[in-house]
């Protein structure tokens, strides 16, 4: 790629296209956009809009780094750093999860929990909060909401402070260092988690990409259920009579998660959801 003349937006793309395509990035034409629109600041109408402009050599260098980075097994949106979840977006980096579109299940069932409720104020806890992304979408669609999200790394703390900045939340949103739900002093009205639940075993087998997220929020012990029985076995004094409980789980897991939810809640309601993709995803727990 010649760095010292200007070249069309198309012909890079369709460079940097190929060249992901050749490196089993399945989604490489979307990649490649997202990551020239980066580099140039431009949305996607002004990028398809300008695919016969040159691009200046300075910034052909920026996008080619940032194709490298990809390149190397990066994830885009780390390379990026940020990522959009329920509409709105969220700084990430290396000490947070990146978070997926299936989990936006947890905020819909969540909001639907609220809103079947009375209360003036909901006290609602957000488990294992990394990036901040579900305690911030439910403050931003919860009005009446006091959040208390939990995280084992102050790293990623820091970080759900900031999108939580960003998002004008800071006032209703209590970001706590601690272990699941250690850091609690009061009961809620809704517990929310999305904990690591692929198996030990099945870590290897991942992508490259995600093997570079924190294995902390992904690994999930010998089943992948290690962290999901401790939430089922140990929310029972931070959570209200009246409370709820929802857990996104794994794919295979639904009938082991339905038969741990009974053992440590045999006088709850127990339902399980779909997440988009019509697999189940979703755990509820409510009187």
């Amino acid at each position: 790629m010649d760095y010292k003349n200007p070249q069309k937006i198309q012909d890079i793309f369709f460079n940097i296209s190929t060249r992901f395509q050749s490196n089993e990035i399945s989604s490489n034409n979307l990649e490649s956009e997202v990551i020239i629109r980066h580099a140039l600041g431009i949305d996607r109408a002004c990028f398809f809009a300008s695919l016969d402009k040159n691009i200046d050599p300075v910034k052909l260098l920026e996008i080619e780094d940032l194709a490298l980075r990809r390149l190397n097994n990066e994830p885009l949106f780390y390379i990026i750093g940020k990522r959009e979840f329920y509409g709105l977006e969220f700084k990430v980096t290396k000490d947070t999860l990146i978070p997926r579109q299936e989990t936006e299940l947890l905020v819909e069932l969540a909001i639907r929990q609220v809103s079947m409720g009375e209360n003036e104020k909901v006290n609602i806890a957000d488990i294992g909060t990394g990036s901040g992304a579900i305690a911030i979408a439910l403050g931003k669609n919860i009005k009446n909401a006091l959040i208390y999200a939990t995280d084992s790394q102050s790293n990623a703390i820091m970080i759900a402070k900031d999108n939580a900045a960003n998002h004008h939340l800071s006032d209703r949103i209590n970001f706590l260092v601690g272990n699941l739900f250690s850091p609690l002093t009061n009961q809620m009205d809704l517990i929310v988690a999305n904990p690591p639940y692929i198996p030990t075993k099945e870590i290897t087998h991942l992508s490259p990409e995600v093997k570079r997220e924190p294995i902390h929020a992904l690994d999930g012990g010998f089943n992948g259920l290690l962290i999901i029985e401790r939430i089922l076995s140990e929310y029972h004094p931070y959570l209200k009579k009246s409370g709820s409980l929802i857990i996104e789980f794994g794919n295979n897991q639904n009938e082991e998660v339905i038969s741990l939810a009974k053992k440590w809640s045999p006088n709850k309601r127990i339902s399980t959801f779909n997440d988009y993709s019509g697999i189940p995803r979703a755990l509820l727990i409510h009187p």
